[in-house]
Order: C-alpha cells, then structure tokens, then sequence
C-alpha cells in the first residue's frame, strides 16, 4: 500500500495496515473508502482489510457469512454504494454484500435453474449509475440487483450478450450505460432495456477490453482500457442503426427435402405425418447494411420455451419431435443489436 501526499508526485509506503493484519499476501487489487473515512483493501489472497488511517484501527475479514474462505476465490473489486454497504467482487466466489456498520452479509451466488440469482461466480464489476441502481457485470452476464427483494434481474439475453461477459461498465451524461466485453462495446438505453452493439467493423479500433478499466473524461468522453491501448469517444457522435428488421423464415425443410420457401410470419399452419421425422427452418432478419452482423435467437414453443442463440445463415432441425401442436419462434436484430 502506498500514500501519495496531496501537492506531491512522490509515493510514501504505508506497511502498517498489511503487518497489524498479520496478512501473508501484499496483493491488494482494489481499495474502496466507505461512509466512515475507513479503507477497505481487495487482497489477492487474504479477503478484505479494513483500515481507519485516522486511528490506525484495522480489521480483517477472511471468510463469507456460510463460512467460505474469501480468499480462497481472490477479491477483484469493491464497491462502497450510497446506502453505505460495501460489495465485494470475487473470483469464481460470487458477490459479498457487507454491512460495515454492523459486520453482517450476504453471500450471492449462482443458483442452477434460479434466474433471479447471480448470473456467474465470476463478478467484473459492480456499478452504481446515477439513479442508484446496482449493476452487476459477471463472466457470463449483465445483472441489476433489485434491493427490494435482495434477488438479481438478469440483463444479458434481452441485452444479446448469449452468455457472453461484461469487463466494464460506465454511465455517459444521457443516462445510456456503456458495457465493454471482449468483442466490442454496447450502448444501452435502461429505459427501454435495449442495446446497440458496436465492433471492429463500425470503426472500433481494437477489441478485448480489460475488467474495470473504464472512465468518462471531464469533456463527456467515454474511455475504454483494453490490450490494444485506450479507446476514447464522444458519445453523442455515434450513429447506431435504429431501424427494427422484418423477420422472415426463408426455407422449411422436411426430412431434409424442401417443402417450403420465402414466407414471412405467420403462415399457415406446417402439418406432418407420422413418416416424418425431422423438419427444419433457414431465416432471415431483414436489414442488409451488414447481415454478416446480424444475430439470431429461437425456441420450439411447446417443446421447450427457452431461447437459443443461432449465427447468422444456420439451418436448425428439430428430430423425432412426439407428436403434438408446436410453434417456431424466431428473433433478430441488425447490425448493432436492435432485435425484432
């Protein structure tokens, strides 16, 4: 740890928190200060120290509410919000929501089959926008905490991410968040829950952005930290395609033989003996400025309603389905993410 006094370019070590902590590991990853004046340290290997650098007074904290070690999972990140609880990003561990005030917390974890938990062990960043809402940025999602009832909305499939991870979030002047993952940027308008995506091909310089390395300039710039180096941007000046695509099936096969070509929604009905064993769909979203861009998701409603993401051009076949009334539902977006 160290201190750089005020009006100085020179750097002073602080030892005294990490030796009264009696910690093994000098890692610290992330410092946060809280309501109090306190700083709470992220350790690499040792959970969270907290240090009143008025009274020298420190404490350590090694282990969740259910007992598991925090460093077993390394801190990535904290976040003091304005309610005065501190979050603790971990590692593969989850999220830990503490109360400084009374030493109590919660550990949020992943749940299988419970998409009111976290989305991921794995937690990038938590952020607080203007409003006070919490968001969470997980390796595998965008999550907003709802304080009410201490549960999580999972942003990332009305968002487009699939599945992917989110490594940095900031807020522009407009109240738009801006999610950085490994691919490119999304600009996210909260009100309505809709995201426009940008990439190499709208002019992106570089790809692979880092965890938390985000920051708005004092001008209202939006700056990206990744391995490439910074990429900085005035919002206001991007131009994302708005315009919501036409969806259309444009091939139906079965048993691998053609039996329809080119309709659009709502069709008559598709109706299949008991010879048939498969039936596929080939589809489009109409919007041609850059279709390679394009992103697809669908379901077979009645055998199983939840979405699966498709890449642009794929045929998907459905296999010996039991016999019953079933209905093929497609969606697609353009070029930067506006989804039918």
């Amino acid at each position: 740890l160290y201190r750089v006094p005020a009006g100085t370019r020179r750097a002073e070590a602080v030892p005294g928190p990490l030796t009264d902590a009696g910690v093994r590991s000098t890692g610290i990853f992330a410092i946060e200060a809280d309501l109090d004046g306190r700083l709470w340290l992220g350790m690499l290997h040792d959970g969270i120290i907290a240090w009143d650098p008025a009274t020298g007074a420190v404490t350590h904290i090694a282990t969740m509410p259910d007992g598991q070690r925090i460093g077993d999972f390394n801190v990535t990140c904290l976040h003091g919000d304005r309610a005065g609880r501190l979050w603790v990003c971990t590692n593969f561990g989850g999220l830990l929501e503490f109360d400084p005030a009374t030493g109590a917390g919660i550990a949020h974890r992943p749940v299988a089959d419970d998409a009111a938990s976290l989305s991921a062990a794995r937690v990038n960043e938590v952020f607080e926008d203007r409003s006070g809402r919490l968001w969470i940025a997980t390796e595998r999602g965008f999550d907003r905490f709802l304080r009410d009832t201490g549960t999580f909305e999972r942003w990332g499939e009305r968002l487009g991410l699939d599945g992917q991870g989110v490594q940095a979030v900031i807020e522009e002047p407009t109240g738009d968040l801006w999610l950085a993952t490994r691919t490119g940027l999304l600009q996210v308008n909260v009100r309505d829950a809709r995201a426009a995506r940008f990439g190499p091909a709208d002019g992106l310089p570089a790809v692979g952005f880092h965890a938390r390395a985000a920051a708005v300039t004092a001008p209202g710039r939006v700056a990206f930290g990744g391995s490439a180096g910074l990429t900085a941007f005035a919002p206001e000046a991007v131009l994302a395609n708005r315009t919501v695509p036409r969806m259309a099936i444009t091939r139906t096969f079965v048993d691998r033989a053609e039996r329809r070509r080119s309709w659009l929604p709502s069709p008559a009905p598709l109706k299949l003996g008991t010879g048939n064993h498969s039936v596929a769909f080939e589809f489009a979203a109409l919007d041609f400025h850059a279709p390679a861009q394009n992103r697809y998701r669908y379901r077979l409603f009645g055998q199983d309603d939840r979405w699966y993401p498709a890449a642009p051009g794929e045929r998907i076949r459905f296999e010996r389905l039991p016999p019953g009334n079933y209905r093929f539902e497609v969606l697609g977006s353009n070029q930067h993410g506006v989804w039918a």
